[in-house]
């Protein structure tokens, strides 16, 4: 035999023994290990039991958890939508709150620019009441010349309209004078002039200072009237043809109302001019003269 079949022949030998000593406790224990099988099939049995009904559960929280996300899911896109509903209006609230800012810092200058418009205004206000009391002292003072000063033209007044009725009545003497030196001036005219001289001593065709009319009446009209300074001037339309002198005196008329005196200055064979010597109104192109033949 070789070395190695020998070898190989002990370690057989070996392992049978080996094999035999474990041999012998295991069908020792075999009872044991059928009760023990049958106990550990028992707990398999109630571990299967126990792993179905484990099961049930997992799989009804599954569901449960399933629905439970599913309203999760739902809620979590609800409260998306709120947080954005909510963003977006909080954005909006920005917006607007940026913009009250804006019109509070206008309405903040504004109040400022009103202030100061206040202050200048009641400024203004005080500076014109200042100077509404002086304008109201010297409206008072005003006032109270002005009542003065009416006193003052009523007196005047007065003293004019009496001025007025004193100059009327010396006009209205004056006139009956005029009236009656015309009347006296043509009854001399009528005294012929031999007489005259006689009486007087003076050629009064000859006087040329003296104004006189003639005994025979003379008529004509007013054609121009010219004022100089203060001296009115009158031409009239008869002349040395119709026996018109210098110094005659002319009556000037109006539809009978008499206006005034004239001497006669300056003749010419067709008419003459002379000087108003009294006036007791307008005089005005074609109004009478007359003169002579006792008036």
């Amino acid at each position: 035999m070789s070395v190695v079949t020998k070898i190989f022949v002990v370690l057989v030998a070996i392992l049978a023994v080996a094999l035999v000593a474990l041999v012998v406790p295991f069908v020792a224990r075999t009872e044991d290990f059928k009760d023990s099988l049958d106990q550990t099939k028992g707990e398999v049995s109630s571990l299967k039991a126990s792993l179905a009904n484990t099961q049930a559960q997992l799989s009804a929280a599954k569901a449960n958890e399933s629905k439970f996300f599913g309203q999760h899911a739902a809620l979590k896109q609800k409260l998306e939508d709120d947080i954005a509903a909510q963003s977006s209006s909080l954005n909006d609230a920005n917006a607007a709150l940026t913009q009250e800012r804006s019109k509070s810092a206008q309405a903040t200058a504004d109040l400022a620019r009103l202030a100061i418009a206040e202050q200048a205004h009641a400024e203004i206000t005080k500076s014109l009441q200042a100077e509404l009391g002086q304008r109201r002292d010297e409206l008072l003072q005003v006032q109270e010349d002005r009542a003065q000063k009416s006193a003052l033209n009523d007196r005047l007044q007065s003293d004019v309209d009496a001025a007025k009725r004193q100059l009327a009545r010396n006009q209205e003497s004056i006139t009956v004078l005029e009236e009656k030196n015309a009347k006296l001036e043509s009854l001399w005219a009528r005294v012929p002039n031999e007489t005259r001289v006689s009486i007087t001593g003076t050629d009064v065709a000859a006087e040329s200072g003296t104004p006189y009319e003639p005994s025979t009446a003379i008529r004509g009209q007013v054609t121009k009237v010219q004022k100089v300074d203060d001296t009115t001037f009158v031409q009239i339309n008869v002349g040395s043809t119709d026996g018109v002198a210098p110094n005659m005196k002319f009556y000037v008329h109006h539809a009978g109302q008499f206006l005034g005196t004239m001497v006669i200055t300056n003749v010419d064979t067709k008419s003459a001019a002379g000087r108003l010597s009294l006036s007791q109104g307008v005089i005005n192109k074609g109004d009478a003269v007359l003169t002579g033949g006792g008036y």
